[in-house]
């Protein structure tokens, strides 16, 4: 008998305790179906963050802590003899080649520490983040369990502190979820250029909390998501504010989805391979309130790493994204066209601009080119952006040689994209010292309309010679009927770049 016990505890020995990535593996599960299916791990998400509300805001698995850590609160002051870096508050990297990274390791993070304050759980309830597919035409609408009943001191997933319109029953506008143009592009990330590349944010000196332009996937569905929800005083459409709100969380868990259904379609899509990025050490707390570091290299691979997975294994539903036939990520594009005077300050009704046109060559594409055969790639960068106050919907349209009768729903014939002001307020223009191409007067927002050039050239409203950009407010929302306010938003240039 005492030979048999030695020998199992020889064999329990052996055994090798489960590492954080050898846990049991957590499976994050698109809202609407756990609404459907599950509700049980919403109901458990509710609880959680009524236990997080009602701990310390010192205490860094609060819920206040956790947003500061994102962005601080205006009225959260910092204790006395407590700086914000040693408090870990308002860390959030924007505008460069760390943002889909650091928001991965916060929201895990916070994932682990919703997941102990929501204990014990029910059985055969596992709790792991939701995130909300709105790229699906079913599922636009602000999740039921998020606005019913409106009111926070029954339902901790509410808050009044959004676009009214998205707390009621409106759904958000087909052209704010989508994530084509993202899912096009072919680049993680450049070295600093001028005029800058297309690319999901470029490499930086260091970390930093704001930078410009912002990415393709950050700029869209990311910015404009948090512009449309936030509308004109929402939490959302402001980065100091936004993880106060419960949904920020489950919109971040979609991001982070997206970046590995982005990586998923292949075609020489892959990762940033410099130490840098993959080495960059950033600081968090776990559920346990020990501060804890990862790097980009501890979460490249999510199931293994850090236990968790998608529900959706393939490309997310709602998603068409065909290779275009575009020169390789590394080249450099060129100025076609370009605004001319000063800054521009945005009006409520819009503003239309003349370009002028730079090109010695006729800008357009071959129709009759050959399926694959490379073709221009054009690019719109809304360059200087800054805001001293909120417009009312935090969403702008870009229309390409829009007609200035056109009707309203004529405009949606020339509308090429769309940007947010989420994250470009004065108090976040920040720059890296010493780093080239670092300045806020070049960052803002670049839209691929290549798609949009050829629908014009197509319909003859695009003679390549002659190009108006118009910028105008736009809700995001459907069914919203309100009036628009550009606030006090100025753009430094508009530029139409072709590589």
């Amino acid at each position: 008998m005492i030979k048999l016990f030695f020998s199992i505890c020889v064999i329990l020995i052996s055994i090798p305790l489960p590492s954080e990535g050898q846990q049991n593996v957590h499976v994050r599960r698109e809202v609407y179906d756990l609404m459907a299916h599950q509700p049980e791990v919403l109901d458990a998400y509710a609880r959680a963050v009524r236990v997080m509300q009602q701990r310390a805001p010192s205490d860094p698995t609060s819920w206040k802590y956790q947003a500061n850590m994102h962005g601080r609160f205006p009225a959260d002051a910092v204790p006395n003899g407590t700086s914000e870096e040693k408090l870990l508050w308002a860390q959030c990297q924007h505008g460069s080649y760390f943002f889909l990274a650091w928001h991965r390791m916060f929201i895990y993070y916070f994932e682990r520490i919703v997941r102990a304050a929501a204990s014990p759980l029910p059985n055969g309830v596992d709790f792991a983040l939701p995130y909300w597919d709105y790229s699906d035409e079913h599922r636009r609408q602000l999740p039921l369990r998020f606005r019913m009943p409106a009111d926070s001191s029954q339902n901790p997933l509410y808050v009044a502190e959004r676009d009214p319109d998205m707390n009621n029953d409106a759904e958000l506008d087909a052209e704010v979820v989508s994530n084509v143009a993202a899912f096009r592009v072919r680049g993680f990330s450049v070295a600093p250029s001028n005029p800058p590349l297309l690319c999901f944010g470029g490499e930086i000196a260091g970390p930093i909390h704001y930078r410009r332009p912002h990415g393709a996937l950050e700029s869209r569905p990311h910015d404009v998501i948090h512009g449309a929800l936030g509308g004109e005083n929402g939490w959302m459409g402001d980065p100091d504010t936004a993880g106060r709100d419960p949904i920020f969380w489950l919109h971040h868990a979609n991001i982070d989805r997206l970046w590995e259904a982005w990586l998923r379609q292949g075609n020489n899509r892959h990762d940033p391979e410099d130490s840098k990025w993959l080495d960059t050490k950033f600081s968090f707390f776990d559920e346990n309130k020990h501060q804890v570091t990862k790097t980009a290299r501890d979460v490249l691979n999510i199931q293994s790493q850090l236990a968790y997975r998608y529900d959706e294994p393939t490309q997310p539903s709602g998603v068409a994204a065909p290779e275009p036939s575009a020169p390789e990520p590394s080249a450099k594009p060129v100025i076609a066209a370009k605004s001319i005077g000063g800054a521009i300050a945005l009006k409520d009704e819009g503003n239309r601009v003349d370009l002028s046109v730079v090109s010695e060559q006729k800008l357009g594409v071959n129709p009759v080119a050959a399926p694959g055969a490379p073709q221009p790639e054009f690019v719109v960068h809304i360059g200087g952006l800054s805001v001293n106050k909120r417009p009312s919907s935090g969403v702008f349209g870009v229309y390409l040689n829009l007609p200035t009768d056109a009707s309203p729903s004529e405009a949606q014939k020339y509308l090429a994209g769309i940007f947010s002001t989420f994250g470009f307020e004065a108090k976040h223009e920040h720059s890296v010292p010493g780093a080239p191409g670092d300045s806020p007067d070049q960052g803002g927002h670049l839209i691929p309309v290549t798609e949009a050039v050829k629908r014009l050239q197509a319909a003859g409203a695009w003679d390549g010679k002659h190009v108006t950009i118009t910028v105008r407010p736009i809700t995001g929302v459907k069914k919203a009927d309100k009036k628009l306010t550009a606030g006090d938003c100025k753009i430094g240039e508009i530029t139409l770049l072709v590589r």
